[in-house]
């Protein structure tokens, strides 16, 4: 009886994952899940984490990236020195995405940093990435508890 019952799991969980691997997969290639904490409205500055997956069939560049909430951004990555001293260091663009490659925003890694916040925008929080194509492309950028 337990084995049929086993079985029986088994087979709706195969189910299961044909079906999320037919009808659920590249619903939205370009977006990865860019994302954000929530901020008290003192905070001078925030951060994004996530990645972008470079759709195109070539290498692109970021020439640079901006935010609808935000006035500045910068790019940052966290190294830890010999003496466990973590140190953020800005990065310049332009930001090489090979082709089929992400580009990832890690805690403790690479990430952007904002700053100057616009006035309280009800709206959602987009990012606008500029790339060599002269190609602006908009991210939603998902607001996730901690």
């Amino acid at each position: 009886m337990v084995r049929i019952v086993n079985l029986t799991n088994m087979f709706f969980l195969l189910l299961i994952q044909v079906n999320l691997g037919l009808f659920c997969k590249d619903v939205n290639p370009n977006l990865e899940g860019l994302y954000t904490f929530p901020v008290p409205p003192f905070a001078k500055s925030n951060a994004i984490y996530g990645e972008w997956k470079n759709p195109y069939p070539s290498d692109v560049s970021i020439q640079s990236i901006q935010s609808n909430r935000y006035q500045k951004l910068e790019l940052h990555d966290s190294v830890t020195d010999d003496f466990g001293v973590v140190r953020m260091h800005q990065r310049d663009f332009p930001i090489l995405v090979k082709k089929g490659a992400a580009f990832k925003l890690v805690k403790g890694g690479r990430h952007l940093m904002l700053y100057e916040k616009k006035q309280e925008a009800t709206e959602k929080h987009i990012l606008i990435l500029e790339l060599d194509s002269k190609q602006r492309i908009e991210i939603d950028v998902e607001e996730r508890n901690r």
